[in-house]
């Protein structure tokens, strides 16, 4: 059960999200949901040093307006947050800290039970639009669950997927959502999928994880798909109206070879479906 959620602010569709999808989970917890806004001072610093002489004082009257705009605008971001908690009425914390997006979120996280986090992330709002690598870092470390959101609105009941291939990893991402999970009525059925080509051993990996399921009180039915990993998980969430994708964020085999690995970035990256990743 996730008592104490945590949710980066960065202002864009992807951080509105993972609010409400926090504040949903939380109401059904009585849980807390804290809201970090981070200034990253360094990276503002670094995207103002002028070239050639004379270019010091632009330089830092140009370093000067983006700090003053982007406290403004994490100001707004923690704001909108308390807005939202308070409209809901969910206990809520307010955290605004200056470093590294990714150092301020891995702190907070060792306090937390799950982080929820867009897909995309834009925390050097100040310095670029483009999205950046803070979900991806965060995944290496993996402080504490996260679960992974798109923009768009998303379904927090249903069927879950399981998708594994035996690992250690992916064990304890399966573990992990277990016992976050448990008591969740919004679970209709759980289904494990292993991508393999050896089916005599497939079944015998889906069959332990069956039982651990079971054990638990959830409904579960197993399958064995052959093909590319990414591919298969993305139509098997299209084909079994899939609410959220549990996968471990290593693993020792095709299903997510490596954290940086073409099927943890596809299932990521081309998916509208959250996904919880443990290691």
């Amino acid at each position: 059960m996730a008592k104490r959620i945590l949710v980066p602010l960065d202002g864009s569709d992807y951080s509105k999200n993972a609010i409400k999808v926090a504040i949903e989970m939380a109401l059904k917890t009585d849980g807390t949901v804290i809201g970090l806004g981070i200034i990253d001072k360094e990276e503002i610093e670094e995207s103002t040093i002028g070239a050639g002489i004379g270019a010091s004082y632009f330089a830092e009257h140009l370093e000067q307006h983006k700090m003053n705009d982007a406290i403004k605008k994490i100001k707004n971001f923690l704001e909108d947050f308390e807005d939202a908690c308070k409209t809901a009425k969910v206990k809520y914390e307010l955290h605004k800290k200056s470093g590294v997006p990714f150092e301020m979120i891995v702190e907070l996280g060792k306090t937390s039970d799950l982080i929820i986090i867009g897909i995309k992330t834009f925390f050097h709002f100040e310095t670029t639009p483009k999205e950046g690598e803070t979900l991806r870092d965060l995944l290496e470390v993996n402080v504490c669950p996260i679960l992974a959101v798109p923009k768009s609105k998303i379904k927090l009941s249903g069927n879950i997927l399981m998708a594994t291939d035996g690992s250690v990893k992916a064990a304890k991402a399966m573990r992990v959502y277990t016992h976050i999970s448990k008591n969740n009525s919004n679970i209709k059925k759980i289904f494990i999928l292993n991508v393999n080509d050896e089916i005599e051993e497939s079944e015998k990996l889906l069959n332990k994880s069956a039982v651990y399921l079971k054990t638990h009180g959830f409904k579960v039915e197993t399958f064995t798909r052959i093909g590319k990993p990414s591919e298969e998980i993305l139509k098997f969430v299209k084909e079994k109206d899939i609410c959220t994708i549990v996968m471990g964020a290593y693993g020792n085999s095709s299903i997510s070879a490596l954290l940086f690995g073409r099927t943890s970035l596809k299932v990521i990256e081309n998916g509208e479906t959250p996904v919880f990743f443990y290691h």
